[in-house]
């Protein structure tokens, strides 16, 4: 409904609340480590799978940074307080939901490219050491985030669903999707 920004679930909204912003002070963690670590050494840019990785980690610390602290905040409350006004609430829902899902293609789409780098790794490592460069490595990384911004940023406007404040889960996210038309996009 829309304008209704109030928690109407059945579970308690503080306790997940806590949990989750445990797991972003963890996640925070690890993956600064990780990626300082990465950044650190400069030798491992030459492989595509550091990039990949490091894409990953980017990737989970835009969701831990932008899309998280407006969960945790908005479970606490047990509503969406993010704006004075029902427009301005329904934009910033709209920006979080959209991080959220944008996030979770990004990983995704990743983990595939991984995947698949692992594959040819392991199987032809010939054909990998020939042709996963990692300028080939670095171009399907700017791929795969350009696809993931176009592709969830055009979501509403071609009749899969909308971004909106989900009141039995208690945050923002892409709802009244219509799965039929939704997976030919993975």
């Amino acid at each position: 409904m829309e304008g209704n920004f109030t928690f109407t679930g059945d579970f308690n909204t503080p306790a997940v609340a806590a949990v989750f912003t445990v797991e972003m002070i963890l996640a925070l963690i690890a993956n600064g480590v990780v990626l300082s670590i990465t950044l650190y050494q400069r030798k491992s840019w030459k492989q595509s799978s550091t990039i990949f990785f490091t894409s990953l980690i980017l990737a989970h610390l835009v969701l831990n940074l932008l899309c998280l602290p407006f969960t945790i905040i908005a479970l606490a409350a047990g509503e969406w307080i993010f704006g004075s006004t029902d427009e301005e609430k329904r934009w910033t829902c709209i920006f979080s939901a959209f991080i959220l899902w944008f996030g979770a293609y990004v990983i995704t789409i990743t983990l595939a490219a991984i995947s698949f780098d692992r594959f040819l790794f392991i199987v032809k490592p010939h054909l990998h050491k020939r042709f996963m460069r990692p300028w080939v490595a670095l171009t399907l990384t700017i791929a795969i985030w350009t696809l993931s911004v176009s592709v969830f940023g055009s979501l509403q406007f071609i009749g899969i669903g909308h971004y909106s404040y989900d009141d039995e889960l208690g945050y923002c996210t892409l709802i009244d999707v219509d799965v039929a038309s939704f997976v030919p996009l993975l």
